[in-house]
């Protein structure tokens, strides 16, 4: 058995004060023009929370990361970002900031408490990755990048439930210690850009499905 990773580049979203402009999947394919797509690294915070269990940061008012946790080494602010732990203790980043333009930006509002200067942007996104799983619950890992400059991991996977979609987006989140509630690292905000993201990320999902063979439930057809 093997499993299946397709990368892709096709699909974004720009939103700016609301408005939402929606390209095609194809990579050829030129988005409407309602709003311009915004520059490499081009996201600021637009708010900023902190506490003594770590912060909280909303990129451009659409992508809200949780849980960051920070450390202070000789004066200068380091950033740890949350991470999947599995079983065997293997650490697996959820978030990964490409852009130190960024990075700065996210621990000087965290070190102020204050959020960025600037005007709220547009964001976009990309699908720059996706990995076909075998688990009966999980069926893709998908990597998301906004604006070029931060990424997240997030999960596609098959309802059970009679009536529902038979696909949903699991966004990074955790298992509380005392048991309970999953809690939410990754939130995006923005209900435009939360429905044009998981549109197109099942759409891709589906679309590579097909592309190698298996059914629509996610399986490879391959052993």
């Amino acid at each position: 058995m093997r499993d299946w990773k397709v990368s892709l580049i096709g699909a974004f979203l720009c939103v700016s004060l609301g408005v939402a402009c929606v390209g095609a999947e194809e990579e050829s394919s030129e988005a409407a023009p309602a709003a311009a797509p915004a520059a490499s690294g081009d996201l600021l915070v637009s708010d900023v929370l902190v506490s003594d269990d770590g912060a909280a940061v909303t990129l451009n008012d659409a992508v809200q990361i949780r849980e960051i946790k920070v450390m202070k080494t000789e004066g200068r602010v380091n950033l740890r970002f949350p991470e999947y732990v599995a079983k065997s203790g293997k650490a697996f980043p959820q978030v990964s900031v490409q852009s130190k333009k960024v990075y700065d930006a996210i621990a000087n509002a965290i070190s102020s408490g204050k959020p960025s200067a600037e005007k709220v942007r547009s964001i976009k996104f990309t699908i720059t990755d996706l990995k076909l799983l075998r688990s009966a619950t999980r069926k893709a890992n998908v990597e998301v990048t906004f604006n070029d400059a931060v990424s997240i991991t997030i999960g596609v996977m098959k309802s059970n439930r009679p009536g529902k979609d038979p696909f949903w987006i699991s966004y990074p989140s955790r298992k509380p210690e005392g048991g309970g509630r999953f809690v939410n690292q990754i939130v995006i905000t923005n209900p435009k850009l939360k429905k044009a993201l998981e549109d197109a990320v099942i759409a891709k999902f589906q679309r590579a499905v097909s592309e190698q063979g298996g059914g629509n439930d996610g399986s490879s057809s391959e052993e």
